[in-house]
């Protein structure tokens, strides 16, 4: 008993169109590794508030850039579930002074630290890959869900350079 192959296994055009489907195959495959490990992402971490007697609310958040390249933020805008815009007040921290025996001396407790004032986006803004900026600002009324809505150079989402957030704020501890 012999065994006889099919004589298709042995012509060369029929191992050249083998080889071609695997390169095709092997071609698509890394275009769409290449475009989506090139993807640009962001987030939005660290939403959190804080009010101090007296003030306004100071919100915070970070932009994370998640992707691998540089990521420039063009514009920063913040709305709340009605999609109005949030008023942003301009406040600064000032120092309190406490009369003690006829003299007005400053109250330690009262003087601002650093991150008690408002870090507002103000202009166009580079990120690192896989770093974050952050934001504050003094906000009146405080709405604890807000959407952030974020404007870039890239596209970040499909076939926008604008992305929608919607975020929930935590007291600052």
């Amino acid at each position: 008993m012999t065994i006889t192959l099919p004589s298709f296994l042995f012509q060369l055009n029929f191992w050249n169109f083998v080889i071609a489907v695997l390169a095709l195959f092997i071609a698509i495959y890394s275009v769409w590794y290449t475009h989506r490990r090139d993807r640009y992402s962001i987030e939005i971490v660290e939403c959190e508030y804080m009010q101090k007697k007296n003030r306004p609310y100071l919100i915070f958040f970070s932009i994370f850039n998640a992707s691998n390249a540089p990521l420039k933020i063009k514009d920063v805008k913040l709305f709340d579930l009605e999609n109005n815009p949030v008023r942003v007040v301009d406040y600064e921290p000032k120092s309190e002074y406490t009369n003690i025996v006829g003299h007005s001396i400053l109250d330690p407790a009262t003087i601002p630290v650093a991150w008690e004032y408002a870090n507002p986006f103000s202009k166009t803004l580079i990120i690192p890959s896989e770093s974050k900026i952050e934001f504050s600002y003094y906000v009146n009324p405080f709405p604890d869900h807000m959407v952030i809505k974020i404007t870039t150079d890239k596209k970040i989402r499909w076939f926008s350079k604008k992305k929608l957030f919607s975020v929930k704020f935590s007291e600052l501890d």
